[in-house]
């Protein structure tokens, strides 16, 4: 059955991740789901559009409010 849910290269659905690097912060991409489990398949795919500069600074300011919030 088509899940829509891209197939890694173990072969098995990947899951959804948030990337919270500098370049891509708050952007979700697919994933294996045995990454950091020992697994090196390394499969990756894009799920959203790439944010507008815009876009990008309301969602690190919006992270670091967050963080902020759970420091006190």
């Amino acid at each position: 059955m088509e899940t829509g849910v891209p197939i890694c290269h173990c072969g098995h659905e990947s899951k959804i991740v948030t990337s919270w690097t500098d370049e891509n912060p708050g952007r979700r991409f697919f994933g294996c789901k045995n990454y950091g489990r020992g697994s090196h398949c390394r499969f990756f795919a894009w799920y959203d559009a790439p944010l507008t500069p815009r876009a990008r600074v309301e969602v690190v300011v919006a992270a670091a409010v967050v963080v902020a919030a759970e420091v006190v």
